[in-house]
């Protein structure tokens, strides 16, 4: 990816970075900085990630199919599109 300046704009198609792969999380660091991460992930069918705390608040962008398992409580049966932030 190409480096950018802070104030600089950039447009991609999240879902074309990373791929799934079978029986696997794949995960690629769009923006690392000490104030948070931007990390994206490809989960395939029936996995997950497994319960941990950070020193930053999350966020969830679904961008492809339908997620049953990530903090069951908040987002479960939750679909593309779907967006939320908490710590």
């Amino acid at each position: 990816m190409k480096e950018t300046r802070e104030s600089e704009t950039v447009s991609m198609n999240l879902n074309e970075l990373l791929k799934y792969q079978s029986g696997a999380v794949v995960s690629k660091v769009l923006l690392k900085k000490s104030s948070g991460n931007i990390t994206l992930f490809a989960f395939d069918k029936g996995e997950g990630l497994s319960e941990h705390t950070a020193p930053f608040d999350a966020f969830v962008q679904i961008t492809d199919g339908r997620n049953n398992n990530f903090r069951q409580e908040v987002f479960a049966g939750r679909r593309k599109g779907y967006r939320n932030a908490g710590g």
